[in-house]
């Protein structure tokens, strides 16, 4: 809500792009027991979108960490692909917002175009071996230096395990080096601004 609040101050509007808001009760349940590479897409799409008067738009992702053991920033692997792969290809930004209130009260915040140069570890759930040939290809072909690990995992979803979805993890030393989420939207603004006056 803060960064919501915050973007609302800077001129932006801002609207959910979420599955489970947008979506009706039968085909959220459906696609929330669906595997493929569709129905993940769409259940894990950009939080929000955000345009302001001069037409500017980008994306957004938030995520927050509350473990108290665990600092690491994870992100469920085929969206950050997906947005990685739009904005090389169509330009589109997706702008992400990541705070760990146990171990920092700042949010960071990056481009989804950046991360494959944060990522180092890449985990994909027992329950999805059968995919795992295609997120094997998604990790060779965004994250190439990253290392796979195939983990145990339930095979229902369940809020205590997040999403049980493949995910990708940014180091909290290379997370917490990043910029601010405000310092990014700051150097976003003017970036926009100079487009337009030019």
């Amino acid at each position: 809500m803060e960064v919501k609040i915050h973007l609302n101050q800077a001129g932006y509007d801002v609207e959910d792009l979420t599955y489970h808001k947008n979506l009706s009760s039968n085909l959220k349940e459906r696609l929330r027991k669906l595997d493929s590479p569709t129905a993940l897409l769409i259940r894990t799409r950009a939080d929000r979108i955000c345009v302001n008067k001069n037409g500017d738009t980008f994306m957004l992702e938030a995520k927050t960490h509350a473990s108290k053991i665990y600092r690491d920033c994870t992100i469920e692997l085929l969206p950050l692909a997906h947005h990685i792969s739009v904005y090389h290809d169509f330009k589109v930004k997706c702008m992400y917002v990541y705070r760990n209130d146990n171990f920092s009260n700042i949010k960071h915040g990056f481009y989804a175009e950046d991360a494959p140069n944060m990522v180092d570890k890449i985990f994909i759930p027992s329950r999805y071996q059968h995919m795992e040939k295609f997120f094997r290809n998604l990790a060779a072909r965004f994250f190439p230096l990253a290392k796979i690990i195939n983990i145990h995992k339930p095979t229902h979803h369940s809020q205590n395990i997040g999403s049980g979805d493949p995910f990708v993890t940014i180091p909290h030393e290379i997370i917490h080096k990043v910029k601010s989420f405000e310092q990014l939207l700051e150097r976003h603004i003017n970036t926009s601004n100079l487009k337009i006056a030019s």
